[in-house]
């Protein structure tokens, strides 16, 4: 770590050429490739990205006193993956990523000798590919507008480290998996993906306001019918076991709660927009009933393991929307995912191996990157991502991308009782890496008991 007033220091040694372009240094919940047998030949970019090795350079710019010193206190607990500096002016700021490019520039609003908009605007000119934030308050956020080109993307000023840090990762992670060429040429063939609606922001504000109401959060949702209808079918599904039928989308919020709710939001929005009359032959009530059998049997499995409701409703959101790129596939390009369909039968390989022969790339990133530029959380991305197998992974603890890939691969175990071969696997040497080894039969009672009740 480099604390920086006034004086600008020659750069450091410099790293190797191929450290460069590194996407990005995860470091923790991702990975890539098939699960209990290593792939054949892994991209150069996937190996490298999560690299120890190769740390991200952090430029934080502060003039309010007293910020500085404080940023760099409260994240001293990032100094083994992030090269961070700090620096107080605009000037100085723009001068040192000159010498040294900056992966990320966070700056305040108010800096030394330069506006914190003009800076940014001019760190966006000079050098584009370096991701930009602004830290300002939430009454603030107006003045983004004067920024050209891509706006920054916002932190509260008031925001712990943690928050920050989060905020930071998912950039990284998003803008690796974007620039990526493999994924970026199969963003390119889907010519519109779908956007998160008006009605979600409005939705969620409600949610998370004091003064929320039940009544409001109803009345929003309603305004879209095939939405509503979706919504009150996932509600009515065997996997929640309501005494009831749910007739109203109030009962359902009540039911439900607010972070179900929001995940089943997500999902139908995604179903509601997609024609599936164009999509390749692909069962929507197959992929539909092991989405949420994984979110439930993640919920499950969190629960087990972890004194932790926040995390066991992210596992739920995360199961819930982890195939979502499979969707976009089908639909936009159904030529070529009845491809991967034969690909997989003919070869006797997993849809997401034949996604990878035929696209370069498989729907778990692609969802992953539909689902960040939606603003996910970090944690929720690196489940989606890297479901499939979780073993580059430099995090050896209970996560929830744990969670999501042993109740995907559960979930389809149940399938293979028909079909004779489970579409996805568990990593057995990653679970005893993380400890976890002996709890997997446990984990399979929790799927076989949301069997009985759905089948």
């Amino acid at each position: 770590m480099k604390f920086l007033a006034g004086k600008v220091p020659s750069p450091p040694e410099a790293q190797p050429a191929s450290a460069e372009r590194v996407p990005a240094d995860l470091t923790n919940e991702s990975g890539l490739g098939k699960a209990e047998a290593p792939v054949a030949s892994p991209r150069a970019a996937q190996a490298t990205l999560r690299s120890p090795a190769v740390k991200k350079r952090i430029l934080f710019v502060e003039s309010e006193t007293g910020a500085l010193p404080q940023l760099a206190t409260s994240l001293q607990s990032m100094e083994g993956e992030w090269a961070m500096s700090f620096l107080e002016s605009g000037e100085e700021a723009l001068e040192f990523i000159g010498k040294q490019s900056s992966d990320v520039v966070v700056s305040g609003l108010r800096l030394a000798g330069m506006d914190g908009i003009d800076f940014l605007n001019e760190v966006g000119k000079q050098h584009p590919k370096t991701l930009r934030f602004m830290r300002c308050e939430p009454e603030e956020r107006g003045q983004i507008k004067k920024c050209s080109g891509i706006a920054p993307q916002l932190l509260n000023l008031q925001s712990d480290a943690e928050t920050l840090i989060a905020g930071v990762k998912r950039a990284l992670l998003l803008e690796a998996l974007m620039s990526d060429e493999p994924v970026k040429r199969l963003i390119s063939q889907i010519h519109k993906l779908p956007s998160l609606p008006l009605i979600y922001n409005q939705v969620l504000e409600e949610l998370q306001s004091p003064m929320g109401s039940i009544d409001q959060v109803a009345a929003y949702i309603s305004k879209d019918f095939a939405m509503t209808a979706k919504m009150l079918q996932l509600a009515n599904s065997a996997f929640f076991s309501f005494s009831r039928e749910i007739a109203d989308i109030k009962e359902a919020v009540l039911l439900l709660g607010v972070e179900k709710i929001k995940a089943l939001f997500f999902f139908a929005h995604v179903f509601s927009q997609l024609d599936q009359a164009q999509s390749a032959r692909f069962s929507w009530h197959a992929l539909w009933l092991h989405s949420v059998g994984t979110g439930v049997l993640a919920k499950s499995i969190v629960q087990s393991e972890q004194q932790n409701p926040k995390m066991a409703e992210e596992a739920f959101t995360a199961g819930l929307l982890h195939d979502i790129g499979k969707l976009m596939l089908a639909v936009h390009l159904p030529g070529q995912y009845r491809q991967v369909l034969a690909t997989a039968t003919t070869k006797g390989i997993t849809q997401w191996e034949a996604e990878r022969e035929v696209f370069g790339a498989t729907h778990a990133e692609l969802g992953a990157c539909l689902l960040g530029i939606w603003g996910l959380p970090l944690a929720i991305l690196e489940a989606i991502a890297w479901h499939h197998s979780p073993e580059q992974s430099e995090n050896r603890n209970f996560s929830l991308l744990t969670a999501v890939h042993v109740a995907n691969a559960l979930e389809y175990e149940k399938q293979s009782d028909k079909t004779g071969r489970a579409a996805s696997q568990v990593n057995t040497t990653y679970l005893t890496e993380l400890g976890c080894g002996d709890r997997l039969d446990h984990w399979r009672k929790l799927c076989g008991g949301a069997k009985s009740e759905n089948g």
